[in-house]
């Protein structure tokens, strides 16, 4: 249902910003471009200062809302104020920017916020509690105006109709959710989600700062508005009904949708050019400037973070600060391909009048086709390929030639030359060998472009309005409206070879057929026991061209989830990561990896994802391994006649029943919950080519262990281990021997897996869960203490394990859809699982 309803509301909200601009349009016909110009001019420099100090008090404030989490959630979190206040800051810019939801920063919140060691599930309460707050602000100061002094709709909606019900519904939720604050309820169940309410103490600050911020937010828009011209109240009523309106677009800050209402619900607006004026400037002084404030914050913190190795765990790897730097370079593309086109759709004169009128005209059409191309070339300078440096230094050259040719703006030519030498010296950040015209963009990259085209169209039309009379002589003709309809065309042109070369060279067509053997070969041949996984029948396999590496992965929900590292050859890892990420964006899945080692985090990072700890995997040195702690172990299983054997793979066939059976007990005697995706379960006739660890009593097997082990001897592992219920108690004994087994066979490092360390993990839930799901915790009846002094006891080496998701992707939903992966299909056992595995240590 969630999923239908955000293709409903997505096209829904481009529709609406496409409607609005439409209706903009009709609005501003007695406005011409020039009376706004001088508008903007008009618009004295202090009150753009005192504007901007009031958009970074906004934002300021509403570090505000973090604290007052943190006092609901944990009020005894060591977290000091201004850390916190950081963080919120800089998410919320994010958020602000990216359409008006502070969902958008829980995972950058994450990030800032693992330095001082906050869990998971802690920021996406926090996450919650701060997105309740804005909204409590919204229906405090917008239900009181909406009912009070209701504002007409007619002009948008074409029917008599007011504020006053949206009002009224804002002022009940408000009430309801003061008195259950005020009867302090701890178990209130909304949409199936148990919430306890927080203090009437702490809701009174929710409302006093959210409603402040609101406040705030309009004063800004109205500092910059024409003096004695529109009353503070009047502006405020009109501010709110558009915000909302504007939240309803999906637009990004509720860009065209939110000038386009405050324009026609103000009368004034549609005579004076310098109300549109105000409002051009708050959209760059309330969110692109914060968003610069905020680019070179964070910047400046990863790479002091880098510098300083703040903490060794969280600390920025191999490649990763350079994604930040190449994240910024693809922005300051997309924004030069924005100028390049305003600058062929506004009014321009010759700097040199030597030039003749056709070659003019030739260089406005080639400027609007490059810019119109470096918008798309920005998505393949994000994704790191060769090509798209030296192509972007192409037309970044000829872009500042001809800005300077058509007589732009002096400070855009700037911009274009200072990126080119930005560029030219930025040869190392670009590693991948792929063909432009196969750059992959998703439905809605085009929708964005798209909007950008839109916007540039109708910004055109608006300034040339005046000399749009003669459609035939105007595109034969060489003044600045003919130019506008030529550069256009060119952009669009552009627009429409991108879409269909997408069409045919898409990600899809480029999948590697393999068969059964490849995949054998190339698991056999990794470095990681893991890479067997890949054998089961429930996972997609991803190869890289050369058939020596692939990624195993399954779909849950909106999620596509690889398990563990790419396997095989490390030459082809990189590449396969990010074809991993391209046909995902294409099928809309927001990906996420399980089991990520430390050595590929730059690569994680490099394609927008963001890193999770899930624990430690335990790995015994097998050269350096005594085994003196298990002397007893050993001695007592001895003296009562328990006798070890290997059982090779050939050999496997005459004791496949007895295997069988002794798993058959096994699971119903410690009632064991079977697993997919991940290895667990028991499977014969994919597992039966292994060899086999047995312990025997009177020459009856009664505990079997799968032997995997790399065909160079990297690593070896026993996943799986099987017994009857009197050998329970010879279980550490079982493990140790297949470690001296190993030792003896000439292994480097056998794998006990993952673990849950409880003096260095805190109390992060998530963490325990992957510790219950992976390694052997069955067999100690999810005691994770017992599991981890368990692992201890071989004195291993302690490798941190990740899982990195898209930065869009919600913790929560993910880890909801990683356990139906892996759950039984049946809706009981799925039901138990979720209780057996959620249930806290």
């Amino acid at each position: 249902m969630k999923k239908r309803l955000k293709y409903l509301l997505l096209p829904a909200g481009f529709l609406i910003f496409i409607g609005a601009l439409f209706v903009l349009n009709g609005q501003l016909k007695s406005i011409s471009y020039a009376d706004i110009k001088i508008a903007l001019g008009n618009i004295p420099a202090l009150k753009i200062a005192a504007a901007m100090f009031f958009a970074l008090l906004y934002y300021a404030l509403l570090g505000g809302y973090d604290i007052l989490a943190y006092q609901y959630i944990d009020p005894k979190s060591p977290l000091k104020p201004k850390d916190i206040a950081f963080v919120c800051f800089i998410s919320n810019i994010f958020g602000n920017n990216t359409g008006y939801s502070m969902l958008f920063g829980g995972s950058l919140r994450y990030r800032l916020y693992s330095v001082h060691n906050v869990s998971m599930l802690v920021v996406t309460k926090v996450l919650f509690f701060s997105s309740a707050t804005i909204w409590l602000g919204l229906l405090t100061i917008g239900g009181i105006v909406f009912t009070l002094s209701p504002v007409s709709l007619h002009e948008i909606t074409g029917h008599n109709i007011s504020t006053t019900v949206v009002g009224i519904l804002f002022l009940t939720i408000l009430f309801l959710y003061i008195l259950f604050c005020v009867l302090n309820l701890k178990s209130l169940k909304i949409f199936n989600k148990t919430i306890s309410m927080p203090s009437i103490k702490i809701a009174a600050w929710q409302i006093f700062l959210a409603g402040a911020d609101w406040l705030i937010a309009s004063f800004t828009l109205w500092i910059l508005m024409p003096p004695g011209e529109i009353p503070y109240f009047v502006l405020l009523k009109v501010f709110l009904v558009s915000q909302l309106i504007g939240i309803l677009s999906q637009a990004p800050g509720g860009m065209g949708v939110f000038e386009a209402s405050i324009a026609i619900l103000l009368p004034q607006a549609l005579t004076n050019p310098a109300i549109i004026g105000a409002l051009l400037v708050y959209r760059a002084v309330f969110y692109f400037f914060p968003l610069s404030v905020a680019l070179i914050m964070l910047a400046s913190y990863e790479i002091a973070r880098l510098i300083k190795k703040v903490d060794e765990k969280t600390k920025m790897i191999g490649r990763a600060v350079s994604s930040i730097i190449v994240q910024s370079l693809s922005v300051m593309i997309f924004f030069a391909a924005l100028i390049g086109i305003y600058a062929t759709v506004s009014p321009s004169q010759a700097l040199i009048d030597v030039f003749p009128k056709w070659f003019l005209d030739a260089c406005h059409l080639l400027l609007s086709a490059i810019s119109a191309c470096l918008l798309f070339i920005s998505r393949a300078v994000q994704l790191r390929i060769k090509t798209a440096r030296f192509w972007t230094c192409l037309l970044l050259a000829a872009s500042s030639a001809l800005l300077f040719i058509i007589g732009a703006n002096i400070f855009f030519g700037i911009y274009f030359a200072l990126l080119l030498i930005v560029f030219f010296n930025s040869k190392h950040y670009f590693y991948r060998t792929k063909n432009l015209l196969t750059v992959p963009l998703g439905f809605w990259q085009f929708c964005a472009i798209g909007i950008i085209l839109i916007l540039s169209v109708w910004a055109g039309f608006f300034i040339n309005k005046h000399h749009l009379l003669n459609w035939h002589e105007l595109f034969m003709d060489s003044g600045n409206a003919a130019r506008f309809i030529r550069s256009s065309l060119a952009v669009l042109a552009v627009f429409l070879i991108a879409l269909i070369s997408r069409m045919f060279n898409g990600p899809k067509s480029q999948a590697v057929k393999y068969q059964r053997d490849d995949i054998l070969r190339i698991a056999k041949g990794s470095d990681y026991v893991y890479s067997f996984c890949a054998l089961s029948l429930d996972k997609k396999l991803l190869l890289g061209d050369k058939k020596n590496a692939f990624i195993m992965s399954a779909d849950s929900g909106t999620n596509r989830i690889a398990l563990g590292d790419p396997v095989g050859a490390n030459s082809q890892k990189g590449e396969l990561i990010w074809r991993f990420k391209e046909i995902a964006d294409m099928e809309n899945k927001k990906i996420g990896f399980i089991g990520a080692d430390a050595k590929l985090i730059a690569y994680y990072k490099d394609i927008g994802l963001d890193i999770f700890p899930i624990g430690s995997k335990a790995k015994i040195a097998l050269a350096d391994f005594a085994g003196a702690d298990f002397a007893a172990a050993a001695k007592a299983a001895e003296s009562e006649g328990i006798a070890y054997e290997i059982i090779p793979a050939a050999d496997f066939e005459n004791h496949r029943k007895t295997f069988c059976a002794i798993d058959e007990i096994w699971k119903k005697e410690f009632s064991y919950m079977s697993r997919n995706f991940i290895m667990g379960d028991y499977e014969p006739d994919i597992l039966g080519s292994s060899d086999y660890a047995v312990l025997k009593k009177d020459g009856e097997i009664f505990a079997f262990a799968l032997i995997l082990g790399t065909k160079n001897k990297n690593e070896i592992s026993s996943p799986i281990v099987r017994y009857l219920p009197y050998g329970r108690a010879h279980f550490v004994y079982f493990i140790y021997e297949n470690v001296l087994h190993a030792k003896r066979e000439g292994y480097r490092w056998f794998d006990l897996g993952l673990a849950y360390k409880n003096q260095e993990e805190g109390t992060d839930d998530i963490v325990k869960y992957f510790a219950k799901v992976f390694a052997f915790s069955e067999h100690f009846n999810d005691d994770l203490v017992l599991l981890g002094e368990f692992k201890q006891s071989f004195k291993p080496v302690w490798r941190d394990k990740f899982m990195a998701l898209s930065s869009e992707a919600k913790i929560k939903t993910f880890i909801k859809n990683f356990t139906a992966l892996i759950s039984p299909a049946d809706e009981k056992n799925k039901l138990l699982f979720f209780r057996k595995f959620f249930t806290r240590s």
